[in-house]
C-alpha cells in the first residue's frame, strides 16, 4: 500500500492545508479532503492549490508520494509566509 508513512503525516498534511487556506483565503473543504486516501489528497492539492505551474510539474514528476508530499509541505508553507494573495500585483 503506498501511503504518507504514518498518520502523523497525513494530518500535519492536512493541518497545513488549513492554514494555507486561513493564509490564501480559500475555502478548502477539509472534510472531503479527509475522506480521502493518501494519494488522493496530495494529487488534489498538487492540482487544486493554485501553484505555478513549474511547482506543480515539479510536483507532478516526483517519484514517490512522500516526495511529493514534502515538496507539496515546503511551497504551502513558503505560500503561507507570503504576504497579500495569490495573483495579487505590486504596484
Amino acid at each position: 500500500s503506498r501511503g504518507l508513512g504514518d498518520v502523523y503525516k497525513r494530518q500535519e498534511l492536512l493541518d497545513l492545508v488549513k492554514n494555507y487556506g486561513a493564509a490564501r483565503r480559500a475555502d478548502i473543504d477539509l472534510n472531503k479532503l479527509a475522506e480521502l486516501n493518501d494519494v488522493q489528497v496530495v494529487n488534489v492539492l498538487v492540482c487544486g492549490l493554485g501553484l505555478e505551474a513549474a511547482s506543480v510539474q515539479g510536483l507532478i514528476e516526483s517519484v514517490s508520494l512522500d516526495d511529493r508530499a514534502e515538496l507539496l509541505a515546503g511551497l504551502m508553507r513558503f505560500e503561507i509566509r507570503q504576504p497579500g494573495s495569490p495573483g495579487a500585483v505590486a504596484h
